[in-house]
C-alpha cells in the first residue's frame, strides 16, 4: 500500500482517495479490504467524558505486509489514520518508508512544515496534521528507522497534552 497526502483533510491509499469525515461504512467499500472492527468504550472515571474508540484495523502484514487502522469518531466519521507499516508515504513530492531514518525524514518534511520534537524519535508536524516516532520509541528494535505514521484531521489534542 501507498500513502499520498494530498492536504489536512484528504489522502489517498493506493488509488483510493478518501477524505476525513466520510463515513465509516463509505470508507469500508471503497477500499474492499479484510478489516476488524474493534470498538470500546474507556471509562475515565470522575465527571471526565469516557475515550470512545472505534477503529477498523486492516492487517495484510502476512501477504502484503500493510498494517494500519482507521479511527472514527462517535459518529462513525472518519477521523484519523495509523500507519504501522506500508509500503510507501508521499507528502507532496517527498517520498520515504519505513526503512528510512527519521531524521531523514524530518529533515525532508521540514520544506513543508515546521517540526515540533520534544524528545528523541518523536515527531510533530502540526500545520501537516502529522507525528511519527521512530522504531524504537515504538518498542521495537534498537533503529532510529520509522516506526508508526500518525495522520488526523484534527492534532489539537497532540499540542494539549504533555506528549511531546
Amino acid at each position: 500500500m501507498i500513502f499520498r497526502y494530498l492536504s489536512t483533510k484528504e489522502f489517498v491509499l493506493d488509488n483510493i482517495q478518501l477524505q476525513f469525515g466520510a463515513s465509516r461504512e463509505s470508507v469500508r467499500a471503497q477500499l474492499g479490504r479484510t478489516y476488524e472492527e474493534q470498538n470500546r468504550v474507556i471509562p475515565l472515571g470522575g465527571t471526565e467524558p469516557p475515550i470512545i474508540v472505534r477503529n477498523d484495523i486492516y492487517d495484510d502484514s502476512e501477504s502484503t505486509g500493510d498494517f494500519f487502522s482507521l479511527n472514527y469518531d462517535k459518529d462513525d466519521l472518519l477521523m484519523e489514520l495509523e500507519i504501522h507499516h506500508c509500503d510507501g508515504i508521499q507528502i507532496f513530492e517527498f517520498s520515504f518508508d519505513f526503512n528510512d531514518e527519521m531524521e531523514t525524514i524530518a529533515t525532508g518534511l521540514s520544506k513543508y512544515a515546521p517540526i515540533t520534537r520534544n524528545e528523541d524519535g518523536e515527531w510533530f508536524f502540526k500545520d501537516l496534521h502529522i507525528s511519527m516516532t521512530d522504531e524504537m520509541h515504538m518498542g521495537g528494535e534498537e533503529s532510529s528507522t520509522m516506526g508508526y505514521f500518525y495522520y488526523a484531521l484534527n492534532v489539537s489534542h497532540l499540542e494539549e497534552r504533555d506528549l511531546w
